[in-house]
């Protein structure tokens, strides 16, 4: 979770922690607050896999920009809300110039923030015109677990929400560099109810110890 203002801003991140331990989302809203402190953190073990993380990502980058695509890439945002719409506002304008791929494309929608590792265009009709786009993001594991899955979906509610249509497919390159596909409506139901269920706890503002 993070604060922005007096906006508790909300992500991806966020919501396959409260699946996987609705404590954890308790203990944002302590943090958020003030009542408790983050921990320092510091692991050699996450700083690897977090440093190979990055090398994937970059490596299928290096992939895509080898095929000829048009890749634009967008500017991280300065941590405010200006610079999250302003993020949001680079992206929508590469998805309606038609990239063929955006690399880390930003959305926010005054209360979720989202940043995809890619977005794909699709030759399929949209809002935008006659392309719209698909999410893909890497992964280390050797096989794509449900929290990637539902962080893509609350991506592909983002894009959405800019196409006027909502994707049919989303993509995971895992760690020996393939691709899988998955359809979007199979896993949208399970993201609508495990959303709602965040935003109504985050919205009740309580803290159960």
């Amino acid at each position: 979770m993070r604060v922005v203002g007096d906006l508790s801003v909300l992500s991806a991140t966020d919501l396959v922690g409260h699946i996987a331990c609705e404590h954890l989302t308790q203990l944002e809203l302590a943090a958020a607050s003030g009542m408790i402190a983050r921990p320092d953190r510091d692991d050699l073990e996450l700083d690897v896999l977090a440093r190979r993380g990055t090398e994937h990502e970059l490596a299928h980058l290096t992939r895509l920009k080898s095929q000829g695509l048009d890749v634009v890439e967008i500017t991280l945002d300065d941590g405010t809300i200006e610079g999250l719409h302003r993020a949001e506002a680079e992206t929508v304008q590469a998805m309606r110039d038609g990239a063929s791929v955006i690399y880390q494309g930003s959305f926010f929608d005054g209360r979720w923030h989202g940043r995809p590792d890619f977005l794909l265009r699709v030759d399929e009709d949209s809002d935008l015109g006659s392309h719209s786009y698909e999410v893909a993001d890497t992964k280390l594991a050797r096989r794509v677990r449900t929290g990637a899955l539902i962080q893509m979906c609350a991506y592909s509610g983002h894009v959405a929400r800019v196409q006027g249509r909502p994707p049919k497919r989303m993509h995971v390159v895992v760690g020996d560099a393939t691709s899988h596909t998955y359809a979007v409506a199979d896993f949208s139901a399970y993201y609508r109810f495990a959303k709602a269920n965040l935003e109504n706890t985050v919205s009740a503002g309580s803290i159960a110890w």
